[in-house]
Formats: C-alpha cells, structure tokens, sequence
C-alpha cells in the first residue's frame, strides 16, 4: 500500500513538474514574442510566471529529495566509515524530516491567514492563497520524502536495502 502510495506521488510529481516547466517556458515565449512584435506584454503574465516558476521551484525540491540531489555539506559524511555514514544520513533526514513537518505546520497557519485576510493577487483575478497553498503541501512532502529516506537508510544498515528494489526514496 505504502509503496503504491509513493508510485503515485512519484508520477504525480514528475508529471506536474513537466506541465509546470512547459507552461512556464510557453509564458516566456509568449512575453517574448508580444514584447518583441508589439512592443507590449501582457501585464498578468509576467505575475502568473512567477508564481509558476516558485511553483516548480518547491515541487523540484521535493523531487530532489527523492532523489538525493540536495545540497548537503557532505564533508563529515565522506569522513566517516560507511556504517556511521548510514546512522549520521537516518539522524539528520530524521531531524530535517520533523523540522520540514513544523515548518509545513506555521506555512498552512500563513495560508489561513491569507484566507481569512482576503488577499487578491495584484493583476490576476484570484485569491493569493491559492499560489501559496503550494509551500505548506510541498514542504509536508519534503517532509515526508525525507522520513521514506531515513525508512531506506534504517533498512541498509540492517543488511535489506531497498536502494534499487523500491526506488521511492
């Protein structure tokens, strides 16, 4: 069940990830060609930009994670034995994975805050909240991503790695 779960999230993600990138790159092109043709933009578009770019920005974070392609200082790591290695890994992706869940917590407050305020986008006709819902969802699924990581190092150090069996780290 647990592994269907993160199938889904994982295609989910990967498929959101394109859309966003390709509609982000169709709004350049367009701002482009208005700009250079016309000699005028359109004003919405440079605002839904970015609010698609940030958009893309927190998902891709939460793809990066998955996939171990976050910054991390990896000194002390590469220090240790491969053993210690493992057992540092699962402490920090354990912390960053509970600090990731507070944080999403205080982001969904700020959300709710937004909500309760009323505030409107400036040239786009809807509520700012719905382009900040993204960080309290994407950050609980940093979160998440990073206890399914800590989950795979716990099971390499016992001797039954998941590392290409599973692929949903």
């Amino acid at each position: 069940m647990i592994g269907l779960t993160i199938r889904i999230l994982n295609k989910t993600e990967t498929l959101l990830m394109v859309f966003f990138l390709s509609l982000l790159c169709l709004l350049i092109f367009i701002e482009i060609i208005m700009r250079t043709f016309f000699q005028t933009g359109l004003p919405w578009l440079e605002e839904f930009g970015r609010y698609v770019l940030v958009l893309s920005t927190f998902l891709g974070a939460s793809i990066a994670i998955k996939r171990d392609d976050h910054p991390r200082m990896s000194a002390f790591l590469q220090a240790l034995p491969a053993k210690p290695r493992r057992v540092a890994m699962v402490v920090a992706e354990f912390v960053l994975g509970c600090f990731l869940l507070v944080l999403s917590y205080y982001a969904g407050i700020q959300v709710l805050n937004l909500i309760r305020i009323g505030t409107r986008a400036s040239t786009l006709p809807f509520p700012l909240w719905l382009t900040y819902a993204v960080l309290p969802v994407s950050i609980f699924v940093m979160g998440i991503r990073c206890f399914i990581s800590a989950r795979n190092n716990v099971r390499a150090l016992r001797g039954n790695s998941p590392e290409k069996k599973e692929n949903d780290s």
